[in-house]
């Protein structure tokens, strides 16, 4: 429908009944998909603010990826909603960022997962990369450059994406930093290390952050991490300049290809909970901490560190609901 350009139903089609009777739907979770209509305002009447809990849209409101062919009906849903429908939110997952969504998420607190769905099918299923992640897919071996497959946006989409990151950040960072435990962001949001350093100040419950890095910034999170002593999953988002950012950390970069089986020791601090790491293409699950020495004999905390594949995180958020599916 969205293809073509013509919306073909209504949410009367399916709730006519419901409006007509003003009987609101006590749903915990709303979802929907490849849905292409106008918004006529009775979504607010359909599903009782209440009781919500979570929602998934998946390629449902054109977001930041409005084309001209469907811009008449995309425009509809720039209508905000008042922020008190979502005071009861917990969970929201979507595919289409939006200068809309940010003010949403700016209007209300509480929530505690974020998940920005990078998966995009015209790229392909087999790869494994955050660009397309599918549930069940396995990362190849060896490891290729993080960046292989993905272009750098151009400068009209470098200034979208900078404007967007702002103001999702803004709104995590200012309205849900306390409650916020999961956490999954653009893969073009080229993060510098202030503004992660923002999400870990503000944000000290997360459990599962996702994220992509600038080419400056290799090292920021291993900086950084020590300070989020409650997360449990970290995921660096495939991106045009994560194998530059890598190339600050050359332990990193030796681990890429590290075969199934081998184990290798990264410098961490016993108390950093961490269990599993995804570096583009990359998964790693950490082991225990052990006093080993540095090159110059001093004894520093390592954890241990072992590949492995998408299929070991499929039960973790970050990595199991970056698809296309609700």
């Amino acid at each position: 429908m969205r293809d073509t350009a013509e919306p073909s139903t209504d949410l009367r089609t399916y709730f006519g009944k419901c409006l007509e009777a003003k009987y609101m739907l006590p749903l915990k979770h709303l979802a929907f998909q490849n849905f292409y209509s106008a918004n006529t305002g009775d979504l607010a009447l359909i599903a009782d603010p209440k009781t919500i809990r979570s929602t998934d849209f998946i390629n449902t409101f054109g977001g930041s990826r409005s084309r001209p062919s469907t811009i008449f009906v995309d425009e509809t849903w720039k209508n905000i909603p008042d922020g008190s429908y979502f005071v009861n939110f917990k969970r929201t997952r979507t595919n289409e960022t939006s200068t809309q969504q940010a003010k949403i998420l700016s209007s209300f607190s509480g929530l505690e997962e974020l998940y920005l769905v990078n998966a995009q099918p015209e790229l392909g299923l087999q790869n494994g990369s955050s660009r397309s992640t599918t549930e069940g897919a396995i990362s190849p071996e060896p490891v290729k450059t993080p960046a292989s497959s993905i272009s750098s946006p151009g400068k009209a989409a470098e200034q979208m994406n900078a404007t967007l990151c702002k103001e999702y950040l803004n709104a995590v960072t200012t309205r849900h930093g306390m409650t916020m435990k999961k956490l999954l962001l653009s893969d073009q949001w080229a993060l510098n290390g202030e503004q992660i350093s923002s999400i870990i100040s503000a944000c000290p419950n997360l459990e599962q952050l996702g994220l992509a890095l600038s080419a400056e910034e290799g090292n920021a999170l291993r900086i950084l991490a020590p300070f989020l002593t409650k997360l449990q999953s970290l995921r660096i988002l495939n991106n045009p300049w994560l194998y530059h950012a890598l190339q600050e950390d050359q332990e990193l970069v030796e681990s890429m290809n590290v075969t199934h089986g081998e184990v290798q020791y990264w410098k961490m601090p016993p108390a950093t909970r961490v269990q599993w790491v995804g570096i583009g293409d990359a998964i790693f699950r950490l082991g225990k901490s052990l006093q080993l020495p540095d090159d110059d004999g001093t004894m520093v905390w390592r954890r241990e560190v072992f590949r492995a594949t998408l299929e070991d995180v499929k039960h973790i958020e970050i990595w199991k609901l970056d698809v296309l599916e609700i």
